[in-house]
């Protein structure tokens, strides 16, 4: 049994509604993102699990038929390595039989564990395969830095970029923005970097976009200019959570535009991957199985005393 489970949403689309495109990263978040929303994801290293999130980002946004604008030093890559749809087969069934005893596990632990709901529109990808770039060139509007001098620049860039996505005046489609890398890329002082994301701040509330800017390192004094503030760990080599490379943690959630309160347990949620996809499930100790007896039979007197 896993922590999160299908919501077969037959209700209209609501026109304020966004995605990130992680099936269970969405279920995270309450499945509240909204239009004219942007997320910080602090890039984890020396492991890259944040570029397969950014995968799952942009994939979706394909598979829906939306537009993603991504910015990139390297940005032709991301056309060679958006993910086709997850088709249910065998191995998945018998991944289903595992994760029921893995929930059998949870509760001889006696830890009580959340269940999310899935949007079902949002699909499961599978990242060992690609689409072809000629499919995906319509969708994906990749740009790099090469010609951009100054972040004054940068912005009337990026407003180009998302006037020339519009397919119409009244165009109300999902359209992401995706800024992966820049910060050694464009010389800038720390008073043009505050004007930059401010103004940048307006332009996705006033433009309904939804943008997603990686940062190569901690910076809170940034959480001002965005909505969603994630943080990835790497957890490899660490015994007590073997089953798991990372671990996902909310640092910042910010304006839902509702009254709906998204309440999350941070240092709860790990990271599974493989060369297929990226799960999130609850974090569990395995390192209980490996108690020694000596140990065991303290844990006994302590619990008869």
């Amino acid at each position: 049994m896993s922590n999160f489970k299908r919501n077969d949403n037959s209700k209209k689309e609501d026109p304020n509604k966004a995605y990130f495109g992680h099936p269970e990263l969405d279920a995270l978040l309450g499945n509240t993102l909204l239009k004219g929303q942007i997320i910080f994801i602090e890039q984890d290293s020396p492991t890259t699990i944040y570029k397969q999130l950014l995968r799952y980002c942009i994939g979706n946004s394909f598979h829906k038929n939306h537009v993603s604008i991504l910015f990139d030093q390297f940005c032709e890559q991301w056309s060679k390595i958006v993910p086709k749809k997850q088709v249910e087969n065998q191995s998945q069934q018998e991944e289903k039989e595992m994760q029921n005893k893995i929930a059998w596990r949870y509760n001889q632990m006696q830890q009580q564990f959340t269940i999310k709901n899935i949007d079902s529109s949002i699909f499961y990808l599978d990242l060992s395969k690609s689409e072809t770039e000629q499919t995906v060139e319509n969708h994906l509007k990749l740009n790099n830095y090469d010609e951009i001098n100054n972040l004054q620049q940068f912005l009337q860039i990026i407003t180009k970029q998302y006037q020339k996505s519009l397919k119409t005046s009244t165009d109300s489609t999902l359209k992401k923005l995706i800024i992966h890398d820049f910060w050694d890329k464009i010389p800038y002082n720390q008073q043009e970097l505050y004007q930059f994301l401010y103004s940048l701040k307006v332009l996705i509330r006033s433009s309904f976009i939804l943008c997603v800017i990686t940062l190569p390192e901690r910076r809170m004094d940034l959480m001002q200019f965005c909505d969603f503030y994630i943080t990835i760990t790497q957890l490899f080599g660490n015994k007590e959570f073997s089953e798991f490379q990372g671990m996902i943690k909310f640092d910042k959630i910010g304006w839902s535009g509702s009254n709906k309160q998204v309440q999350l347990d941070n240092d709860k949620w790990g990271i599974k991957i493989t060369q297929k996809s990226l799960k999130i499930e609850q974090l569990y100790e395995t390192a209980i199985e490996d108690d020694s007896e000596e140990e065991q039979n303290k844990k006994n007197k302590i619990e008869q005393f």
